[in-house]
């Protein structure tokens, strides 16, 4: 065999040997990612544990609480509240910490609620201040708060839709909280968690927005455009939906079309913040 051949031959078990490499890492990568960030728990898993006090683990990693009087009064009563008060004394907390969004917390006490009544609307309002908690800057800084509050929605939506397989928000929320978990093989069950909502109720505009949304980050422009088109129709100020119609039709090269949207809503809307993001896209397009 020549020299030239016998390189060839090595260059060949090279790239072999590189792409079973590169097999074996992914395959590990994604079952440790998968391992490592959540696992879905059970409601079971889920409502382990004593009901928070003021000295237990509720809120640990969690920035401290302002002082405030009332508050403080309802977390000390809970240790020598009798069994029949515990569930006034929790939903004043828990209505108390949602009124100040501090969710994270909230959800710990709402988790508490459903330790002492697992039922829908327990359920359900553990789930989605669970998921809001999620969306928190110091949560999704902390991959451990993270995993906590992701595992913990997605457990109690579950468990609430069990009961109610038919509740838009339960369905929706659940969805989103799959979607954002970031984990791989939850993505697709998401989407078709709230498409399974539009089944239902075919008038959902959070829903459609939401797909709307998807389509986006998935450069399918074609059907986020028609998804926005459809929540504009059910609701003609949904202002979000306006911007994001814009985009899309941008990106489609219709822009035109996207200026005069840009224009209406940079005339009519009193979202600042919105403003500013549609002044942004209009210069772009004039350029």
């Amino acid at each position: 065999m020549s020299q030239s051949e016998l390189q060839h031959k090595s260059s060949y078990k090279v790239i072999q040997f590189s792409i079973v490499a590169i097999g074996v890492l992914v395959f590990v990568l994604l079952f440790f990612a998968d391992k490592t960030h959540l696992d879905n728990p059970s409601l079971a898993n889920i409502a382990e544990g004593s009901i928070p006090t003021e000295n237990s683990a509720a809120g640990q990693g969690l920035p401290p609480l302002a002082p405030d009087e009332k508050l403080d009064g309802w977390i000390k009563a809970l240790e020598s509240a009798k069994e029949s008060e515990k569930l006034r004394i929790l939903d004043s907390i828990v209505v108390s910490l949602q009124s100040r969004k501090r969710y994270a917390y909230a959800s710990d006490y709402a988790l508490a609620k459903v330790r002492a009544d697992s039922s829908f609307q327990h359920l359900l309002q553990a789930g989605l201040l669970s998921y809001e908690a999620t969306k928190l800057d110091y949560v999704r800084m902390d991959s451990s708060l993270f995993r906590r509050y992701s595992g913990r929605s997605i457990g109690l939506l579950r468990a609430a839709l069990e009961q109610d397989s038919t509740n838009e928000e339960a369905l929706l929320t659940l969805g989103l909280a799959l979607v954002e978990s970031g984990v791989p093989q939850n993505s697709m069950q998401g989407i078709m968690t709230i498409r399974k909502v539009l089944e239902l109720n075919p008038q959902n505009v959070e829903a459609s927005f939401h797909l709307g949304m998807f389509s986006i980050q998935t450069g399918q422009f074609e059907k986020a455009k028609a998804r926005f088109e459809e929540v504009l129709r059910l609701q003609p100020t949904h202002e979000q939906a306006k911007y994001q119609l814009a985009y899309c039709l941008a990106q489609l090269g219709q822009r035109a079309e996207a200026q005069a949207l840009l224009a209406a809503l940079i005339a009519q809307s009193k979202d600042k913040a919105l403003q500013a993001q549609a002044q942004n896209l209009m210069n772009s397009l004039s350029r």
